[in-house]
């Protein structure tokens, strides 16, 4: 295989991952990255996907500049084989984490996100916080970023929302109906960091918005 069908076969292996700009921002000077707010999306290839584990290698700077591709391009390629490779799963909180303490529970990602809204706010009694991941429920978060993920997300919600970073594995979406406060949902997010979510999963302890009318993704506070 020469080199140009090597570089052929890893773009369609391409995947993001979003990580804390803070955290990561030492690796960043040998890596392509894109910044989001304080948050760093990087890119992958995938060498190996199973239920519950992902094997990869992070692109180097110097591989995207042999590479010959333009930026801009790169980036669409690695969102578009992400949704791809790694599907976005949206559900309520309860069924999430049914679904991961139940291994034999299959996501049913062949639904669009509306109907995966839907179908869980249809049910009686069930909590307002859902869950943005992927199929396997690793690297979930970046599904976000996937594109038109947020704006779906609004679309069925018909209101602004909040966004709480989980971990690096699932982002967890807030509708805003006017009774959460900004500083509550900040310190809920950081004592789940400290708490429960381990130091190699942590994302962030910032919570953020996003609001419809100007499809803008921004920190609160």
């Amino acid at each position: 295989m020469d080199f140009v069908e090597f570089c052929e076969e890893i773009r369609d292996r391409l995947f993001i991952k979003v990580s804390s700009f803070e955290k990561i921002k030492e690796k960043l000077e040998e890596i392509p990255y894109t910044r989001i707010e304080n948050l760093a999306i990087s890119y992958h290839i995938l060498l190996e996907k199973c239920a519950d584990k992902v094997t990869s290698i992070v692109v180097s700077k110097a591989l995207f500049e042999k590479m010959g591709i333009d930026k801009e391009e790169f980036h669409k390629e690695a969102l578009e084989n992400s949704s791809r490779l790694f599907p976005v799963y949206v559900d309520n909180i309860k069924n999430i984490i049914f679904r991961i303490s139940d291994k034999d529970k299959i996501c049913d990602d062949t639904l669009e996100i509306r109907e995966m809204i839907s179908k869980s706010m249809k049910k009686e009694n069930e909590y307002p916080l859902f869950v943005v991941t992927n199929k396997i429920y690793t690297y979930g978060a970046a599904t976000i970023f996937y594109d038109g993920v947020m704006e779906q997300i609004g679309e069925s919600f018909g209101k602004n929302y909040f966004i709480l970073p989980s971990s690096v594995h699932e982002m967890i979406i807030l509708p805003d109906d006017g009774k959460f406060e900004y500083k509550k949902l900040k310190e809920i997010v950081e004592s789940v960091n400290r708490e429960i979510v381990s130091p190699d999963d942590f994302l962030t302890d910032d919570v953020y918005y996003y609001n419809i009318e100007k499809h803008l993704f921004e920190i609160v506070g």
